[in-house]
Order: structure tokens, then C-alpha cells, then sequence
């Protein structure tokens, strides 16, 4: 979960025309600084030149009002947007009442359905996608983080699930917090229906000294050019006392398939070691400042 509250506004990723043909060397350029955790090789400038830096904020362009989505009832979260091949935007994002505090992400969050016809909106309101489904279930009462894909012809929708004993507090639900687990589900259309499973794409480790020993959340996936998915996810381990554990680190996995299984790389690609931004992207690939791994 982001810090900082925004209140109930969510700003719909910038998919507008002036974007679209930067975001496909973008996701190339992450594939190939992250692939480099697997021992591929990236491209580098030659000996003596300076890699221009990608001035993405010199692309950004203001957000127009139909792409703010607010309801006075609910916090807004966590968006997420897939273009069904009827040309219909899919929005899916996490969404907990108002009244209930802002730390009742953690436990009354739900994965919300919206549809507009730009991928800009306005959004309309359809359904609720990840409803809460029992406390028996890994991901039965609260849902977050969503990210929608298409992988050929089919449509997955991952995101974080978690548990626990449903009490809603002024302060985080560290019971809730720390059940926190990354799932997938799977429709033949972008509207849905979503078919879930009743186990964690993305669990814990069971080994009590790994890095994501206490929780996993916020997935983020991509397909490589081989064919095969890799995936970086949130995590936070048992080494540091008490309810927050720690460090919080981001994970790489790799599978197969969009489903999974997933094959976890041991150690985290980023910790937090400076207040700078970890990563800078540049025209040749993707190097860390923080840590020096990538």
C-alpha cells in the first residue's frame, strides 16, 4: 500500500496517444535492467560515452478531468486498465468506504469495476470484481493492488489478498497486515467473471530468515521476449523484531506461465538504503543508485 492519502481521487494511468508509443520501449527497457537479476547480459553505451537520461516528466502532459475518478463514499486506489478487443477500457481498482478511516484499506479493501469507452474516461461504475468471500479464504476479506493484463487471448488479474479477524482500527490491523499475499485471477473476457484460487500465486517463504518470510503484495508482471513472465513483487521479512518485520524489500520471480508456478531469486533486487530514487531508467537499460545490482 502507497503512503500518503490523495483522499477519494484516482488518477487513470496515462494511456492517451502521445504516451502509447513510449510505453512499450519503457516495459522493454524494465525487462531488460530486471533480466540482468538472472544473469542476462544488458546493453551498455559504449566505453567513454554518457547515456542520455529519459526525461519522462517533460512527456507528462496535465490530467484531464475525465480521468480523475472520485466517489464522495469511497477511498479510490491502486488503478489499473486493460482495452477489451471491442475497443471498451476496463478500469480495476481498490476501493474501502469512507467512513470506515483510511486504514480499512487493510482490511475492508475491494477490487472495483469501471468501464468507459476512452481510455482517458469517464469511468462508469459496473461491478465489484474481487468481493470479499469469508475469512476462511487467503484472500476472503479484503482485496488490493490490482494490475490487469492480457497474455494471449486471456486475462489476468493479479493483486493482494489477505485475512484475518475482520476488525476494522483507527490504527493498521497488523493481523490483516501481515497476512497479506499476492494472488491471480482469470476470466475469458476483461469484464469478467474473474475465477480466483484458494491459494497464493506469490506466498511467504518458509524459511524464517528469507526476505519475504512475513508478507508479499503489490505485483507487478510482465512477459519476456522468450515467452516466459517475470514478475517484481513487495516484500517484508522476520529479521527485524516485532509487528512490521523488515526489511521491506522488492523480489524478482520468473515462471512459465501467467498462472504460475513462480520460481523465486533468493535475494531482493532493491532495499532501501537511500532517500534517492532507487532506479533511474535511461536509453540503455535500467541502473540502480541505491543498491548497484542492476
Amino acid at each position: 500500500m502507497a503512503t500518503g492519502a490523495w483522499g477519494a481521487r484516482l488518477f487513470v494511468p496515462f494511456v492517451n496517444r502521445l504516451l502509447m508509443k513510449h510505453i512499450q520501449f519503457l516495459l522493454f527497457l524494465l525487462c531488460i535492467g530486471l533480466l540482468a537479476v538472472s544473469g542476462c547480459r544488458t546493453v551498455s553505451p559504449r566505453q567513454g560515452e554518457k547515456a542520455p537520461d529519459l526525461n519522462i516528466q517533460a512527456m507528462l502532459q496535465p490530467v484531464p478531468t475525465t480521468a480523475v475518478m472520485s466517489d464522495s463514499a469511497y477511498f479510490i486506489w491502486c488503478g489499473t486498465m486493460v482495452r477489451g478487443k471491442d475497443g471498451i477500457c476496463h478500469l480495476y481498482y481498490s476501493r474501502w468506504r469512507r467512513e470506515l478511516g483510511f486504514n480499512a484499506w487493510v482490511t475492508h479493501s475491494e477490487v472495483a469495476h469501471a468501464t468507459a469507452t476512452d481510455p482517458l474516461g469517464p469511468y462508469v461504475f459496473q461491478d465489484v470484481a474481487l468481493p470479499a468471500r469469508g475469512s476462511q479464504f487467503w484472500d476472503g476479506l479484503c482485496t488490493h493492488n490490482p494490475t490487469v493484463h492480457e497474455f494471449n487471448g486471456k486475462y489476468y488479474l493479479y493483486y493482494m489478498g489477505n485475512t484475518g479477524d475482520g476488525k476494522n482500527m483507527k490504527t493498521l490491523n497488523f493481523v490483516h497486515r501481515n497476512n497479506q499475499r499476492i494472488g491471480v485471477a482469470v476470466a475469458d473476457s476483461p469484464g469478467g467473471p474473474w475465477i480466483r484460487t484458494d491459494t497464493p500465486l506469490i506466498d511467504v517463504s518458509p524459511d524464517s530468515t528469507a526476505p519475504d518470510a512475513l508478507l508479499t503484495s503489490n505485483p507487478s508482471i510482465t512477459q519476456r521476449p522468450d515467452g516466459g513472465f517475470l514478475m517484481v513483487y513487495k516484500a517484508v521479512g522476520k529479521k527485524r523484531p516485532g509487528v512490521f518485520g523488515g526489511p521491506v524489500v522488492h523480489m524478482v520471480a520468473t515462471s512459465n506461465s501467467p498462472t504460475g508456478p513462480f520460481t523465486k531469486y533468493p535475494q531482493p533486487y532493491l532495499m532501501p538504503k537511500a532517500r534517492t530514487s532507487p532506479l533511474k531508467i535511461r536509453s540503455s537499460g535500467i541502473r540502480a543508485t541505491a543498491t548497484g545490482q542492476l
